[in-house]
């Protein structure tokens, strides 16, 4: 029975991490001394060494052994491309009809103010073949064509400032 149970446990974690995602231990002393293996096994060896070495707590809080890139900020181009990614199609819908709120959190993420987001949503709405061309398939390329309908636009300039 003991064995049936164990089994099952070992199948359960392996299950789990079968999934995630290769590199994804973290940081700690497994990655300093796993660092640039992803195998399986280096995985599971370098997670649970993070998790009972206590230095991953040091490391965490002092950007030691692989943790300072894991700083937890995202930059505002990231950010920018990312809701471009996963709203690509409402977007395109929402700016050939100049309104919606997609299209206002957009012009929200791309720093507009609140005062200046009819005046984004018309924009975009004007210039939507600007923005989605036949080049423009990539988030990146929304997102650049974007940027210069706004930078085009005298009031959009200046109302639609991102703090870096």
């Amino acid at each position: 029975m003991k064995k049936l149970l164990i089994l099952l446990c070992a199948s359960i974690t392996l299950s789990f991490t079968a999934f995630a995602d290769t590199g994804n231990a973290g940081c700690g002393l497994g990655y300093v001394v796993f660092s640039g293996s992803h195998g399986l096994i280096q995985q599971l060896v370098s997670a649970t060494l993070n998790g009972t070495s206590i230095n991953q707590s040091f490391a965490m809080t002092f950007g030691t052994s692989g943790c300072a890139s894991m700083s937890g900020i995202v930059s505002v181009d990231k950010q920018e491309t990312t809701f471009v990614a996963q709203n690509n199609e409402v977007l395109s819908e929402q700016m050939s009809q100049g309104k919606g709120e997609t299209l206002a959190a957009y012009g929200e993420v791309l720093g507009c103010s609140a005062a200046s987001i009819n005046a984004f949503n018309k924009a975009t709405q004007a210039h939507y073949n600007e923005i989605f061309t036949a080049n423009a398939k990539t988030a990146q390329a929304i997102l650049a064509n974007t940027h210069k309908v706004i930078a085009n636009n005298a009031n959009l300039a200046q109302s639609c400032v991102k703090a870096s």
